[in-house]
């Protein structure tokens, strides 16, 4: 009888007992679930360990992510490990609260904890090499640009310079005038053609439109440089698109594949090109005069190659290109402060998902504190389980002669969770649709907004 006594006290409450009394040696059993007071100083350290490691812990995922200098952080590393210490060692709630993070990480505020920590990995990896790649592209692109702006800025002054070299020399020598009228004619059937093929604009002729021809070569300088830009934006979009794709077919986990994938949905970086068009409205590569002088230029030739009978009047006026108001490497840089712009933006809602990163693990502890409060005050707070120790306590009262529980009637089974069961109670499938339904829901409406 003292033999059987003694086996139903040693009887293992937990099923975390029943496996360290099992596959451990019995002196780790005893160790962990004797009372406190036989080895008092060894459960002292012991607790004051798990104090030190959890603190450790709790502090590494919470400053990681705070704006803390080093000396702040060890600062407050070491006071926060010491009050942790002190905790562990003196205070079992402390060390529910820390165990009971564990299972608090499976519900709403570990999916948020780990929603947020996805955004961060995804900021911090792939969409920051992608905003260095597009801003790697945008300066190659307003790079070429500006070229393309400061050459063909000294192609329409070369294109004036021979026919300036020709009046000069008609004035000058007045008796082979007439000889060289029609080898002057040529020469500029020579710069008409060369402007002609290598920017293709349209043969001008006066008078056969409404619009000036220095409107008309504005125009159309435009229209080139619109044209540069599309093609660069379209090239871009091609390039998320085709990256958008081999990312879905490396991962080809539905819903998960569209999460990691999110960042080659960002296209609209390629936008940030267009702030080169009004740019490109603003300084056109064209001399203010260069119209009104060319045209001029033309009817004269026409007229000399027909007859010699007026007199040349060569007028030159020195005028500052756009008002000086076109800088050095100007597409570039717009380009850079337009990403300096956005890279400021990026920095400050990245801090932003660090705080609430932090705080969301906050969060997580003080939630597993309040469940321990609520546990502790009312008995009827979670309390409807069946476990190996309510079942020892049924089995007590069942031999004493008391009133007992076990096993449940029909209508008490649906009151009763049983741990070991496969069944989805009422209680938890609420838990289980409502999580199912906000993850979808978050899901989809990331997915709506990128």
């Amino acid at each position: 009888m003292v033999r059987t006594e003694q086996q139903r006290r040693s009887a293992p409450h937990s099923t975390v007992e029943r496996f360290i009394l099992t596959f451990l040696p019995p002196v780790v059993h005893r160790f962990l679930f004797i009372q406190s007071e036989v080895f008092p100083v060894a459960h002292l350290v012991l607790r004051a360990l798990f104090g030190a490691v959890s603190g450790s812990v709790l502090f590494l995922c919470i400053a990681h992510n705070l704006p803390l200098t080093f000396d702040l952080k060890l600062t407050a590393g070491c006071l926060f490990v010491a009050v942790c210490v002190a905790g562990g060692a003196l205070s079992s709630s402390f060390r529910c609260s820390v165990l009971l993070m564990f299972p608090s990480m499976l519900g709403s505020r570990g999916r948020a904890y780990l929603m947020l920590l996805i955004l961060s990995v995804l900021y911090g990896g792939p969409v920051s090499n992608i905003q260095r790649n597009a801003e790697s592209a945008a300066l190659t692109l307003s790079c070429n640009l500006d070229l393309q702006l400061h050459h063909s800025k000294l192609l329409w002054r070369e294109a004036i310079k021979p026919f300036i070299l020709v009046t000069q020399e008609l004035m000058d020598d007045k008796d082979v005038f007439q000889s060289e009228a029609l080898n002057v004619n040529k020469k500029f059937q020579n710069i008409r053609d060369e402007v002609v093929l290598q920017y293709g604009y349209d043969r001008f002729e006066p008078g056969s439109s409404g619009n000036s021809t220095q409107e008309q070569f504005a125009a159309k300088t435009i229209m080139q440089c619109d044209s540069v830009v599309n093609q660069g934006i379209q090239r871009c979009v091609d390039w998320f698109s085709r990256r958008w794709d081999e990312c879905m077919e490396a991962i080809p986990v539905p819903i998960i594949n569209h999460i990691l994938c999110v960042p080659m949905k960002f296209h609209f970086l390629c936008d940030v090109m267009r702030v080169m068009t009004p740019w490109c409205k603003e300084h056109i590569p064209v001399e203010g005069n260069f119209g009104q002088l060319f045209d001029q230029l033309n009817a004269s030739v026409d007229l000399l190659s027909r007859e010699f009978s007026t007199e040349l009047s060569v007028q030159q006026q020195q005028q500052p290109v756009l008002d000086g108001a076109l800088p050095d490497d100007g597409f570039t840089q717009a380009i850079k402060k337009s990403f300096k712009n956005l890279v400021a933006a990026m920095e400050q809602v990245f801090s932003v998902l660090q705080l609430l990163l932090s705080f969301t693990f906050i969060t997580m502890f003080t939630q597993a504190l309040g469940y321990l409060s609520s546990y502790r005050r009312d008995i009827c707070f979670d309390n409807t389980y069946i476990t190996t120790y309510f079942r020892q306590i049924d089995a007590r009262r069942r031999r004493a002669g008391k009133c007992f529980l076990l096993p449940l009637k029909k209508s008490e089974k649906n009151k009763f969770i049983n741990p070991w069961s496969l069944k989805i109670y009422s209680k938890e499938l609420k838990q289980v649709v409502r999580s199912t339904t906000t993850t979808t829901t978050t899901t989809t409406t990331l997915q709506l907004q990128i």
